[in-house]
């Protein structure tokens, strides 16, 4: 690897971790205190959440592994 795909990879890693921070911070200090519900698996976390009084950090992964199989199947089909 050349210097300048280590730095693109770099700043690529640090949007994604200023991303899951934003998120975060936008589920925690807007959603979640005034009952909003989101889409897609975020959604089903906050509802599974207020069901089964489990933490909704657990159930966000657990809800988000299916997604992350079938995203992994399909970009190995497409290279």
């Amino acid at each position: 690897m050349n210097k300048n795909t280590i730095i693109n990879l770099i700043k690529e890693y640090v949007q994604i971790f200023i991303g899951i921070i934003i998120a975060s911070i936008g589920l925690k200090a807007f959603l979640l205190p005034n009952g909003f519900l989101d889409g897609g698996a975020t959604g089903i976390a906050i509802l599974l959440s207020e069901k089964v009084n489990i933490d909704i950090s657990v159930i966000l992964v657990l809800v988000s592994i299916p997604f992350l199989i079938i995203g992994a199947y399909t970009i190995q089909k497409g290279f």
